[in-house]
């Protein structure tokens, strides 16, 4: 019997070494790097703003001790390097240096995201998000872009030899495409160049050669972005050129003088169907133009008809929010309100949020910003964070148009540039499409449309803003069917 547990003793020591070995192995080597749910790709960061790149080990480890290099492709020098418990900004990329950051408070949850601030046009591109342990190491790669939408195209006629439409539009990022089509909505193949100025903005330019007499072209500007952010413009008024048998008749009256009489009662008539024609040309591009900006009637009464009732959750106002007693209306106090802890309560910015939720359906609802110089409004997932400090942007599950300043609107982000100041914003939310649209209630003109892929239920969403705070946002009723 002592000889049975002689020979025992060993071997079950070593059967343990090996399933510690095995154990440990197994639990190395099955982390990997995730981008975080719920984020978008590409992520979709605003010039001179900031922005997250998401990055988190998987499944959940501490990252404290853990070697974290952010870089971005093609380059070696590191944007971001975090090493032996601290940052180390010295084999930093100049571009970055003072514009990186970990979430220091996080790691221990294993989130090694990067936050990048001051965006410019530059940092578009690919970046490599690579975390390394003793046994282990991994990486995942997270796209950024940062677009600009540009000025509404300009277009002229150049008569210089065979007459051509000249297409020009200036402050674009990423660089733009431009589509040209005629009256019947054909696409026709135009000679466009491209250049950037010192800021990194494209112009473009595009030119036309005219087959016809009569036609009229449109131009339509698009570049990558949020909903595929476009512009669109009829072509100004093109006039039909004298004809040639016209310029031949004029030719003959030097060599039959005695005809002048009837020459000229002929030429007054020309020149009442040459103006008739411009006229008709200025009329019909005038209705077009028309059309495209604003909604027709039926349109718009239809999207009225989608009037929604909504009112201002109290649970989720900001500290220093103050709501009517209808709930219709709210501005910013001076100072911070005394109100009952609620962990749906916005922490860090004046927002709040709609009572109402929407995850089907169509719904319309209209804010009065008056004369506001800062204002938000749109939608926002119902269970959007509130704790952190996020950027207004469908990547973090916002969709709106924003002002700030006096001209610079910005819808999902992008920087928009519109030429009438809205008092009153309409915002229609057609869920099943996957769009949210803003219109100047006042002259029934669209603004702005953001499109996405809705999966979870939205709420409507209100910012007062930090300048001009105490101006309130006021929900205005509708009568379905009727004008503003």
């Amino acid at each position: 019997m002592g000889f049975v547990q002689m020979e025992m003793k060993p071997c079950f020591t070593q059967s343990m070494r090996f399933l510690l070995l095995l154990a440990f192995q197994t639990l190395t080597a099955g982390y990997r790097v995730e981008t975080i749910p719920g984020f978008l790709q590409p992520v979709v960061g605003a010039w001179h703003r900031n922005v997250t790149l998401p990055c988190h080990i998987e499944p959940q480890l501490s990252a404290v001790g853990l070697q974290v290099r952010w870089f971005r492709e093609g380059s070696e020098k590191p944007v971001h390097l975090h090493r032996y418990g601290r940052d180390d900004p010295a084999l930093q990329d100049g571009a970055y240096q003072g514009r990186t950051r970990l979430f220091e408070e996080e790691l221990a949850s294993g989130n090694v995201s990067l936050r990048l601030s001051d965006l410019q046009l530059s940092d578009s591109g690919v970046y490599r998000c690579l975390v390394q342990g003793d046994r282990w190491e991994d990486e995942r790669n997270v796209t950024l872009l940062i677009p600009v939408s540009g000025s509404q195209p300009r277009v002229s006629v150049d008569r210089t030899g065979r007459p051509r439409l000249v297409c020009r539009s200036e402050g674009w990022f990423p660089q733009p495409e431009v589509t040209w089509r005629d009256k019947r909505g054909g696409v026709a193949t135009p000679h466009t160049r491209h250049s950037q100025d010192e800021q990194g903005l494209y112009t473009v330019i595009s030119d036309l050669e005219l087959q016809r007499q009569s036609d009229v072209f449109s131009c339509m500007v698009t570049a990558e972005g949020p909903g595929g952010a476009s512009k669109l413009h009829i072509a100004e008024d093109f006039y039909p050129p004298m004809s040639s048998w016209m310029m031949l008749f004029f030719l003959m009256v030097g060599f039959v003088s005695i005809f002048i009489p009837v020459v000229i009662r002929a030429w007054r008539r020309l020149n009442v169907r040459y103006k008739n024609a411009c006229n008709s040309v200025t009329v019909r591009l005038g209705k077009e133009l028309a059309a495209l900006k604003q909604p027709i009637k039926s349109e718009w009464s239809s999207i009225r008809g989608y009037a929604a009732t909504v009112t201002l959750d109290p649970c989720t106002a900001y500290n220093r929010l103050v709501l009517s007693a209808d709930r219709k209306q709210v501005y910013m106090a001076e100072k911070r309100l005394k109100l009952p802890v609620d962990a749906r309560r916005f922490k860090h910015f004046p927002y709040v949020l709609g009572k109402e939720s929407f995850s089907s359906g169509s719904h319309y609802w209209e804010v009065e910003v008056g004369q506001k110089p800062w204002w938000c409004v749109g939608v926002c997932r119902m269970f959007v964070n509130r704790s952190r400090e996020m950027e207004t942007t469908p990547s973090h599950g916002y969709w709106t148009l924003e002002l700030r300043g006096e001209e610079t609107c910005r819808g999902g982000g992008a920087s928009l540039h519109v030429r009438r100041r809205p008092h009153k914003v309409g915002v229609y939310l057609n869920y099943e499409d996957g769009q949210v649209s803003f219109y100047n209630a006042e002259t029934t003109s669209l603004i702005h449309t953001l499109s996405d892929h809705f999966t979870e239920a939205l709420c409507p969403f209100f910012c007062t803003g930090v300048i001009g705070g105490n101006i309130p946002l006021i929900i205005c009723p509708i009568e379905a069917g009727t004008s503003p």
